[in-house]
């Protein structure tokens, strides 16, 4: 975590990552839509701590995200927020 003026802040006692429960694959339509979709997913990121990605690819689907979060209703969110992003419905 990182202070006004980007200098390292230590955690405060006790604190503990968010162990995600829930796990998608994120892919975009486009491959082209790659990076758009990882700055979105960063978005959304800091809005939801819970929510973590890392890139994934499948021979079948291409480049991706392997994502987790600790709730469903994130995924609602991610959703929603995702559809704003790129501007579909």
């Amino acid at each position: 975590m990182l202070d006004a003026d980007h200098r390292a802040v230590p955690l405060l006692p006790g604190y503990r990552d968010i162990m995600s429960m829930v796990f998608a694959g994120l892919y975009p339509t486009n491959a082209e839509q790659f990076e758009e979709l990882r700055d979105a997913l960063g978005k959304l990121q800091l809005n939801d701590g819970s929510l973590h990605y890392e890139p994934e690819s499948s021979v079948a689907l291409g480049s991706g995200f392997a994502a987790g979060s600790s709730a469903c209703s994130t995924w609602r969110s991610c959703g929603s927020g995702l559809e704003r992003e790129f501007n579909s419905t």
